[in-house]
């Protein structure tokens, strides 16, 4: 915890991290502030902070002067020419395709691909996969049905580009088993087997450091947030925190150099191009009663009476990524942080019921000390913390 908002964001641009606050009081941890807020009664006074100098200079109101594909090609163009080996976090999900799809059409070189996945699992449940269910549950499918394919196209086309699968099954195990499970925290966000796979990505980076020491990994968070609100037919954007949990804790006592590519400092273009192209695709549809596009896009609707803005649709997809391909295989996505869907067999009967209470028992643990107001629940079980929002931006 510190009380110096310019130190705060000194420290914000040079971890590349967001923040958060309750007041004066600024925080790099987000369980640690939760945890401050609860014991001051501060529970509705927390807000999250991304780039804000960066975000706040830009005329909202005004369309950006620069296409999406030009701030695209720009921070691929400055971050090969920042590092000396550039390495990707893959999913086989939109946001990390187009920025595979970025590098490899304007010819800039990616070093080293990096997927992770419970291969162990996916290989035991293979049997069982229906292709035909695209539900939550079955996201790390998209492992066989999505990111696969594309690494075998990676291999053709950019034989210079390494690829790297690790596998986390036996790690995640192990460490809720042993009741590690703490480590398994990404910035105070959650904590989720999941995490042991971006550990190991980490520790990856680790091994590539100690022979090039100028590493970066790019990952694809996140797609822009998207409101409206229909007593002024405005539209704003926003970050929600939950989205930057990548490497910001030490693995090992190696700290990776993450690059979060549509979000930076450097590059608030890439959002205000992002979301240029979409008021103006989005407005038409909202402002009409009856377009039954509007229906369909709006996720939920705030007590305020904001529509939130579905972005995970394709009609949101096909906007912001030039060349996304809607037949790519893909899931809904989880809901819950603690109980992820990408490690619903964790919790399921594929492993010893023994290993389900020991993780139940380090989630109560860990989310003691916080005020029960600032977590979400899902069937009676604790699913995540309650989002933190930033400034709004008016467009």
């Amino acid at each position: 915890m510190i009380t110096d908002k310019i130190l705060a964001e000194q420290i914000s641009l040079s971890g590349k991290s967001g923040y958060w606050s309750v007041g004066s009081f600024y925080f790099f941890d987000k369980i640690e502030c939760l945890q401050f807020a609860s014991a001051m009664g501060k529970q509705n006074n927390i807000k999250f902070h991304l780039y804000d100098a960066s975000y706040e200079s830009i005329d909202w109101t005004s369309d950006c002067a620069q296409s999406m594909d030009q701030q695209y090609i720009e921070r691929a163009k400055k971050i090969r020419e920042t590092y000396e080996y550039v390495t990707v976090s893959f999913s086989g999900g939109a946001d990390s395709t187009n920025i595979l799809d970025t590098f490899f059409r304007n010819n800039l070189k990616v070093d080293e691909v990096i997927c992770y996945y419970p291969l162990t699992v996916i290989e035991k449940l293979s049997h069982q996969f229906n292709p035909s269910d695209k539900g939550a549950d079955n996201l790390i499918f998209e492992y066989v049905m999505a990111c696969e394919p594309m690494l075998k196209l990676i291999a053709k086309n950019h034989p210079e580009t390494k690829i790297t699968v690790l596998d986390y099954t036996t790690e995640s195990i192990e460490t809720v088993s042993n009741a590690n499970t703490h480590i398994l925290s990404m910035n105070g966000q959650s904590i989720s087997p999941v995490f042991a796979g971006q550990r190991a990505v980490i520790r990856r980076l680790r091994d590539i450091s100690e022979k090039i020491k100028n590493v970066c990994c790019i990952v694809g968070a996140e797609k822009p947030k998207m409101l409206y609100r229909p007593s002024t037919g405005k539209f704003a954007t926003y970050f929600i925190d939950f989205a930057y949990n990548f490497g910001k804790n030490k693995v090992d006592g190696y700290l990776p150099t993450i690059e979060h590519f549509y979000h930076s400092a450097d590059f608030p273009g890439i959002l205000h191009a992002q979301v240029t192209a979409l008021k103006k695709a989005l407005q038409p549809i909202f402002s009409d009663l009856e377009n039954p596009l509007r229906k369909d896009l709006t996720l939920k609707v705030t007590p305020f009476g904001d529509l939130i803005i579905d972005n995970e649709s394709d009609f949101f997809k096909k906007i912001i990524y030039k060349n996304f391909n809607s037949s790519i295989w893909q899931v809904k996505k989880t809901t819950s942080l603690f109980y992820q869907a990408n490690c619903s067999w964790i919790h399921s009967n594929l492993v010893e019921r023994r290993l389900h209470d020991v993780y139940d028992g380090q989630l109560k643990e860990y989310l003691s000390g916080v005020h029960p107001s600032l977590v979400i629940y899902e069937n009676n079980k604790p699913s995540k913390f309650k989002e933190v929002f930033s400034t709004m931006y008016w467009l």
